[in-house]
């Protein structure tokens, strides 16, 4: 939570990725994105949805696309670490 809110405060595009089944204090006003490892599509989707509607600054458009891509990475990873078991 403290890398999120330092993005936010520094202007930076955040999105707060939390996997289903974690709490989440429901006053969270914030980006969040809930996913689920066994079926990250869902949660891939919104981030490109998300990323599309961002105005193109420069600046915030390359942290939106690596951003991005460092979240589908990681839903990727995290989808792919559950499959093994």
């Amino acid at each position: 939570m403290d890398e999120y809110n330092y993005a936010v405060n520094a202007k930076i595009p955040a999105i707060l990725l939390v996997e289903q089944g974690v709490r989440v204090d429901q006053a969270f006003k914030g980006n969040l994105i809930l996913f689920n490892r066994n079926n990250p599509e869902h949660a891939i989707q919104e981030i490109n949805n998300r990323m599309a509607m961002k105005p193109t600054k420069t600046n915030d458009e390359v942290s939106w696309l690596l951003g991005g891509a460092a979240l589908l990475a990681l839903i990727a990873l995290f989808a792919g670490s559950s499959n093994r078991k």
